[in-house]
């Protein structure tokens, strides 16, 4: 959580003159289950505002059991909702998880739109196992108080 408010407060800019609190939006956890040699997906975030404030959102995922050599690589992509583009992700491919029931990965993706946004990730099992991932978001802003 210290790092996540470190970052934040090293990309949120703050006009001076205002009185501004960071804001805490809604925090997902969640598991995507991937079978051998396939791609799973799912939306951690659908149509997310507020609009027209920088954003910031950390993500994490890691093996969520088994054997920690499962080959995968994965992408958290952030789409405007206004245009559908691809503003901002995090990419990664990953053959030792180093450890089960553990966030092994992660990045805090930073943007400002004018509309909501979309949050999704992709994971492809090159694996000949199937093989369950936890995944985590959260975002936050600064918000004038």
């Amino acid at each position: 959580m210290v790092a996540f408010v470190t970052a934040l407060a090293a990309i949120l800019p703050t006009p001076s003159g205002e009185a501004h609190t960071l804001v805490f939006g809604t925090s997902v956890t969640t598991s995507l289950c991937v079978g051998a040699g396939l791609t799973g997906s799912v939306n951690l975030y659908n149509n997310t505002g507020p609009v027209d404030v920088t954003q910031a959102v950390r993500v994490s995922i890691g093996l969520e059991s088994g054997d920690t050599t499962q080959f995968a690589w994965y992408n958290f992509s952030v789409l405007d909702n206004g245009t559908s583009a691809e503003i901002a992700r995090s990419r990664g491919a990953l053959s030792n998880w180093v450890q089960s029931s553990n966030y092994t990965e992660g990045a805090t993706l930073s943007f400002h739109i004018g509309t909501s946004f979309d949050l999704d990730l992709d994971v492809h099992n090159i694996d000949s196992a199937s093989q369950c991932f936890q995944v985590f978001a959260r975002n936050a802003w600064v918000g004038n108080w």
